[in-house]
């Protein structure tokens, strides 16, 4: 694959990521006796330029599920660690290498998921939240191991069933592109695939499974 394609697998590594959706039923005769949500004008204001500064700040408050917005709980409903089965190859028929890896995942700010995903020696960070204004789910993943210092914005919408495609508007990577679809979920086990390519061709494909392993240290 070439030196593009090693840098490339490195990033996508960990690039990759899922967020779990919570199985509960809404109960529609107690409307007024559930938790108030905050009202979206109170929620902290999504920062112009989302940094790396910024999302390892996220990251070192302790979990907070107090009022987070419906349109991230109802998809990241668990916080803890979670266990990443991967298979990996040049397209979905050839998915011939292995990788296991870890995210904690915990909430912050009324409005955001934010996680660490450690694959080996690569490591990211990424906060994920819900932009009222335009619409759409919006992540951000930063690299955090010298070497990999890299940088990546993805976009998400609803597909049917409250699952979740993604597809990146900034990547480390001229050209490329990556477009991420969740196939099923339930609370504890999520399947998922995924697509790099570039110049329309693919050149890398995944298959993640997912699963909840438990809860978040005692802080």
């Amino acid at each position: 694959m070439g030196c593009y394609g090693f840098n490339m697998k490195n990033s996508l590594l960990i690039a990759i990521t899922i967020l779990a959706v919570g199985c509960g039923g809404k109960d529609e005769s107690t409307i007024k006796t559930t938790p108030p949500e905050i009202k979206k004008e109170a929620l902290p204001k999504i920062p112009d330029k989302v940094t790396k500064e910024f999302v390892l700040d996220l990251w070192s408050q302790p979990n907070d599920e107090t009022k987070i917005i419906k349109e991230v709980k109802s998809h990241v409903e668990k916080s803890g660690i979670w266990k990443i089965s991967r298979k990996m190859g040049p397209n979905k028929e050839q998915l011939d290498n292995n990788e296991e890896s870890e995210m904690i995942l915990k909430f912050s700010n009324h409005r955001y998921a934010v996680w660490k995903m450690t694959s080996g020696e690569s490591y990211s960070y990424s906060a994920m939240t819900y932009d009222y204004e335009k619409a759409h789910y919006h992540w951000w993943e930063f690299g955090g191991e010298a070497g990999n210092d890299f940088a990546a914005e993805y976009y998400g919408k609803l597909l049917d069933g409250n699952l979740i495609e993604w597809k990146s508007v900034i990547l480390p990577y001229d050209g490329a592109k990556i477009r991420m679809k969740e196939i099923s979920k339930t609370a504890e086990k999520i399947k998922m695939t995924a697509e790099a390519s570039k110049d329309g061709e693919i050149f890398m494909a995944f298959e993640d499974i997912i699963t909840w392993s438990e809860e978040l240290p005692t802080e």
